[in-house]
């Protein structure tokens, strides 16, 4: 592995099995620490967008994130409220942006934005700490403003300091990505590495620029042992039995705390008889609005919502690390640990009438004291409502999202070989318990509805006839 002149990079200990077909570890600093535990603050729409730019037509895909995050870029504006209301689910912003752009390398391609008056002179910028405040309305004597996207440039010398990671700690990593500090002692470090013997064991010292660190996010999210897959190259990705293993896993905190006044939502879903497969599903705009929203929410958030059980080994770890920490001394400051396990989206992205139990970050002081200088153009309906209503959509089993029209239906049918008695219609309602299942089965599968509606203990048979 060798890095471009003048690009940044990270240098790794790593200790490899005898027969060099495993990485027991890796060693590193909390600058490259720092790298990883900013995967968990990439809202999920946020990383098909990294991969795409930096994989082009080899992006791979990840469960159905890909296809449904294409949806939103694929209908037509006229189905949004408004062109920018598209374009913040198509490029969703993460409470951790300005965190991220301190880090020595950062991936996860974050742009802070500000307001600025286009009709003044005084150059005063607001920090942009809303999606859905986009218009000033006055600003030192003036009476109309813009919001423009400004870009804070970050002087090398605050890139010295850690930003998630405390920067005198260095840490041991795990092939599936569990991160530990070096300072717990040798013994009980090999407890929780899994290591019982070190004969044969052999030293690598590994460089690890921008291409490795893609490949190591992209094998977080697919693989059991994403340090082997780069490092080695052993890949090994999870398998269809790995996968509906750790799917069966119940939700039950969320279910018990959250589940009785949740919001419903009412599908008609078309199965095939014989296969037992969710064809598609006839919706209605509220829940697109609950399926393009998950593209909002960063990878901790998941996590926090599934309680480290998402069926990605490699990112649930790296969540479990940061939650399993009881000192504080291994983070930058007190309130990283929280940030991280519970993070909270920007403000502006909830509807009223959201399902899952998310939070958004309060408005600063200052903010609220000249609230009254800020409007919405991106969300005249409100907060968090970007879809036109009353439609009626039609969602593919791998959450690809079209407007319903009967013949195309009939035509799809068609080509398929399935004829109008080979397929059964059900009435399925969907509340929290069911919006987490799809969540789960979005991010490995694609039959996320087959397998978060149909397969699951939620299913809803359908009335017998009398």
């Amino acid at each position: 592995m060798s890095a471009e002149e003048g690009e940044v990079t990270f240098s790794l200990k790593v200790l490899v099995n005898k027969d060099k077909t495993k990485v027991l570890f890796a060693e590193s600093d909390s600058n490259f620490v720092d790298v990883l535990l900013s995967f968990l603050t990439m809202p999920l729409g946020r990383i098909v967008k990294v991969l795409e730019k930096h994989y082009g037509t080899k992006t791979p895909n990840i469960g159905c994130l890909n296809t449904f995050y294409n949806s939103v870029a694929n209908l037509d504006s006229s189905h949004f409220w408004t062109i920018g209301a598209q374009k913040i689910l198509s490029n969703p912003t993460s409470s951790f942006d300005s965190d991220c752009s301190r880090l020595r390398l950062d991936i996860s391609d974050s742009q802070p934005e500000y307001f600025c008056s286009s009709l003044c002179s005084c150059g005063i910028r607001f920090p942009s700490v809303s999606i859905y405040y986009d218009q000033i309305t006055g600003c030192v004597g003036c009476r109309y403003g813009t919001m423009g996207k400004g870009s804070s440039k970050v002087n090398q010398a605050d890139l010295e300091g850690g930003v998630f990671a405390s920067d005198t700690t260095t840490f041991a990593i795990t092939d599936d990505l569990q991160i530990v500090p070096n300072a717990i002692g040798i013994v009980q470090m090999a407890n929780i590495l899994n290591i019982t013997g070190t004969e044969g064991a052999e030293t690598l010292n590994v460089t690890f620029g921008l291409s490795e660190i893609m490949n190591l996010f992209r094998a977080s999210m697919v693989s059991h042992t994403p340090l082997s897959d780069l490092i080695l190259n052993k890949t090994r990705q999870m398998n269809s039995v790995e996968i509906e293993s750790a799917f069966g896993t119940s939700l039950t905190h969320i279910e018990k705390e959250e589940n009785l006044n949740s919001k419903k939502m009412i599908l008609k879903v078309i199965v095939h008889k014989w296969t037992e497969k969710l064809l598609f599903a006839q919706v209605k705009q509220d829940f697109i609005e609950f399926l393009f929203s998950l593209l909002t929410i960063p990878l901790g958030g998941v996590e926090c919502l599934l309680e480290s059980k998402s069926s990605i080994k490699g990112i649930d770890n790296l969540y479990k690390s940061v939650s399993d920490l009881i000192d504080d001394e291994y983070f930058m400051s007190s309130d990283i640990k929280s940030r991280l396990t519970k993070p909270k989206l920007p403000h502006g992205y909830l509807s009223k009438n959201h399902i899952l139990p998310l939070a958004e970050e309060n408005l600063p002081d200052w903010y609220n004291r000249s609230i009254s200088m800020f409007s919405s153009v991106n969300f005249p309906q409100g907060k968090g409502i970007y879809i036109k209503g009353p439609r009626t959509y039609q969602v593919m089993d791998d959450l690809t999202v079209v407007p319903f029209y009967i013949s195309s239906i009939l035509c799809s049918l068609g080509q398929q070989m399935i004829s109008i008695s080979d397929v059964e219609e059900l009435e399925i309602e969907v509340g929290l318990e069911e919006a987490l299942s799809i969540l789960k089965a979005s991010l490995t599968m694609n039959s996320a509805l087959t397998n978060g509606l149909l397969n699951h203990t939620w299913r809803k048979q359908p009335k017998k006839e009398t």
